[in-house]
């Protein structure tokens, strides 16, 4: 059944790595920092698109080289869904390839590995305060 507030995205995370051990234990660092916001998590870029589509996170955090499907193209094709999506890159790839990457994605975060958690939760408040603000915005022009 279609939801009008299914379809707008929500203040939600995405996040999307293919190391299973960085993955639980990053994510449990995010969900005790943000108990709040609802944190999904996908093992690959497969997972992680139709994991996307299914929720409509407003932040997605994602590795870039995985199987399946690697970061890059779910980046694309979240971009084709919703261009106005916040997206953190995590790497361990952190040359200029990588940069070129983060540039043509039109990712403002792009994070190496090992993630200095402070960075993080930066990118991650800056993305969540963003939201908020597209929130108030909406409700405000929905008020007007």
């Amino acid at each position: 059944m279609f939801s009008p507030l299914r379809s707008a995205n929500k203040t939600a995370i995405l996040y999307v790595e293919d190391d299973e051990i960085s993955r639980k234990s990053l994510g449990l660092i995010i969900k005790r920092r943000y108990p709040e916001v609802p944190l999904f998590w996908a093992a690959n870029g497969k997972e992680g698109l139709d994991m996307f589509m299914l929720e409509k996170p407003a932040l997605v955090i994602t590795d870039i080289i995985m199987p399946v499907m690697d970061g890059i193209e779910m980046i694309q094709k979240i971009r084709e869904i919703n261009p106005d999506t916040c997206i953190i890159v995590t790497s361990a790839s952190c040359d200029v390839v990588s940069f070129t990457h983060r540039v043509e994605l039109d990712s403002r975060f792009y994070l190496c590995k090992p993630i200095d958690i402070s960075k993080l939760f930066a990118a991650i408040d800056e993305c969540l305060a963003v939201q908020d603000m597209a929130k108030e915005e909406g409700c405000s022009a929905l008020a007007g």
